[in-house]
């Protein structure tokens, strides 16, 4: 897993990542200064908010579940997804738990950086959101480039 992964890693276990509801001392230069950057939703941008709740973290979680649920016990929780030790693998599966859990780090990782990245881009760089079907071809894409 490339250090990058990690670094995103830390700061959301350690609470450094700098999304918005942490500007609160800004209100009053602007009011919505903690919202969520994306136009259709107005909650206060979090740490699980971003990741998990957001309507598009719902919708690529969602789908990346899809493929990983006969794998692991569900559902996905924000705890199973800041603590990869804490998703249980399938009964069926379990004598490869290592192999998959190990994969499944990888593709969480790369799934919570892509995220961040995309947010990023769109509040800084001014670039629209990604359609769903790009983000998770992104994701699964880079999550191959680990094997080649």
């Amino acid at each position: 897993l490339l250090p990058i992964y990690d670094d995103l890693q830390m700061r959301i276990a350690l609470r450094l990542l700098p999304v918005r509801s942490r500007f609160w001392f800004l209100m009053q230069q602007d009011p919505t200064v903690q919202q969520c950057p994306y136009m259709t939703c107005n909650n206060i941008e979090t740490v699980k908010h971003l990741f998990m709740e957001c309507a598009k973290s719902k919708a690529v979680w969602a789908t990346i579940w899809k493929d990983w649920s006969r794998f692991l016990v569900g559902p996905l929780t924000w705890t199973s997804l800041v603590l990869p030790h804490k998703q249980q693998v399938a009964a069926c599966w379990y004598q490869e738990r290592t192999k998959i859990v190990s994969l499944w780090n990888i593709v969480r990782c790369i799934t919570l950086h892509h995220r961040w990245t995309e947010r990023n881009h769109y509040c800084f760089e001014e670039k629209d959101p990604e359609s769903l079907d790009t983000t998770i071809t992104a994701i699964y894409n880079t999550f191959g480039a680990h094997y080649r």
